[in-house]
């Protein structure tokens, strides 16, 4: 049986994608023991999960902010009883961890991410299209490099339960009709589609009385104005601000859920697209501002971002 520490500390993203390869593992390796370490806010995301899996926060806006902070608590976390570490990080704050493991003869194992490769998909002057690998994959490499027993066999947070809805019900109301979530806003700017272009995409998903739209975003300026994007239009609800993040995940719960299709730009397709997704190579346009695709019965909206050399962004904003 062995003792393993799994680190992905942000963005909430990023660590939302090792959800589907952490539990994976922890089902093909029911005799072993996984410890999550992420920021302490995002423990939430963590929900539902196999019994052999346990979570511990850490805060880099506080307490391990600084180097002294940091080592404190990896000095303190070192103590534990780990046999290897799992970095799918690969940042300063997680090599200076897994470095205190090491000094220690723990076993340490690190996720590629193909800088060098992602870098080139952007030059400004010598791109290089090469299909890389998606992140998940590389998240499930690192458990297979140490020896790990890995199936893909997740399919939802809420697979064993039904979610309470009942703190929702004052703004959601009663589903009728298809829910839309629309998270438009980023921690980069340039992964930021425009909000004037965006307010547009909003508006007109709300003219369809048989949609109703929730917004999600952070507090301060995202949720001031999302707040007011719902006062202004028909059909749309602001949630941010309002719940906390399981309940937000409860009420994505309830949107179609559906294979997700990613609408790219055409470098984009080569290294950006989210879990189960479709990629779809699109033409070489630089200003795409929306496309809609029927298939079956379902509406896809993809909303995407003008190409830049520095900040790249693909991403789906909304599912019908």
């Amino acid at each position: 049986m062995a003792n393993i520490l799994v680190i992905r500390l942000s963005a909430i993203g990023d660590v939302a994608m090792t959800v589907p390869v952490i539990y994976s593992a922890a089902k093909a390796n029911p005799t072993d023991s996984f410890t999550v370490l992420t920021q302490a806010f995002l423990i939430p995301v963590f929900i539902n999960r196999p019994k052999n899996v346990n979570v511990i926060g850490i805060n880099t806006k506080s307490t391990e902010k600084t180097l002294a902070g940091l080592l404190r608590f990896a000095s303190a976390l070192v103590k534990y009883d780990f046999d290897m570490v799992l970095d799918l990080h690969d940042v300063l704050r997680t090599m200076i961890i897994r470095t205190l493991f090491r000094l220690n003869g723990r076993r340490v194992f690190v996720v590629d991410k193909a800088r060098k490769d992602r870098a080139r998909l952007t030059d400004a002057k010598h791109k290089r299209f090469k299909q890389l690998r998606p992140v998940i994959e590389r998240y499930a490499d690192v458990f297979r490099n140490a020896g790990l027993h890995y199936t893909e066999s997740f399919t939802s947070l809420y697979e064993p339960s039904t979610p309470d809805l009942s703190a929702l019900e004052p703004l959601a109301g009663t589903k009728t009709g298809k829910w839309i979530g629309i998270a438009p806003f980023a921690k980069h700017r340039g992964k930021i589609y425009p909000t004037g272009e965006m307010e547009l995409v909003m508006a007109e998903l709300s003219d369809r009385e048989d949609f109703t739209i929730f917004l999600f975003g952070g507090r301060g300026y995202e949720e001031a104005l999302l707040d007011q994007w719902a006062f202004e239009y028909p059909r749309v609800k602001s949630v941010a601000g309002k719940y906390s993040l399981d309940q937000e995940l409860a009420l994505i719960s309830r949107f179609a859920w559906i294979p997700p299709i990613c609408i790219s730009l055409p470098w984009s397709v080569h290294g950006c697209f989210p879990f189960g997704a479709l990629p779809i190579p699109m033409p070489d346009f630089t200003d795409i501002i929306r496309i809609r695709k029927i298939v079956s019965s379902w509406t896809y909206l993809a909303v995407l971002v003008p190409y830049s050399a520095k900040s790249p962004a693909c991403g789906r904003i909304g599912r019908v």
